[in-house]
């Protein structure tokens, strides 16, 4: 398990061979401590980036010449047409510029996760008629 500085343990770190403080503050540890929680929310954030890595979901695309999140493949529907196309094609846009600047991997993810889901709930109401 990791530690803060304050000695309190990181929940939902993985057991990385270091020991466990002899003190621990009376600071209230992460969730109330601010120090605390800056360094549990750093140390979780560097795990799920070490996990995404690990899990493939980052890809190498030839045609661009550089890495590219695996889920921007998601947002490329080539058999719609028409105003579905359209919407696909601006989700497609969006996906693509936030892949460019978002540097953190673990927030890369998320975010694009969360506009695949928007884009599948837009398409649809297109097709609907909505």
């Amino acid at each position: 398990m990791a530690y803060t500085s304050h000695g309190h343990q990181i929940n939902g770190t993985e057991r990385d061979g270091s020991k466990k403080p002899a003190t621990v503050a009376r600071c209230g540890g992460p969730g109330i401590c601010g120090k605390c929680s800056m360094e549990a929310t750093s140390a979780l954030r560097d795990e799920l980036a070490e996990a995404i890595l690990d899990s493939g979901l980052i890809s190498y695309n030839e045609e661009v010449n550089r890495v590219e999140h695996i889920l921007i493949r998601h947002f490329r529907h080539d058999e719609l047409f028409g105003e579905a196309k359209e919407t696909s094609e601006r989700f497609l846009q969006l996906a693509q510029f936030i892949d460019r600047t978002i540097q953190d991997e673990a927030w890369k993810t998320i975010v694009l996760a969360k506009l695949h889901e928007t884009q599948t709930v837009a398409i649809r109401a297109v097709l609907e008629g909505r």
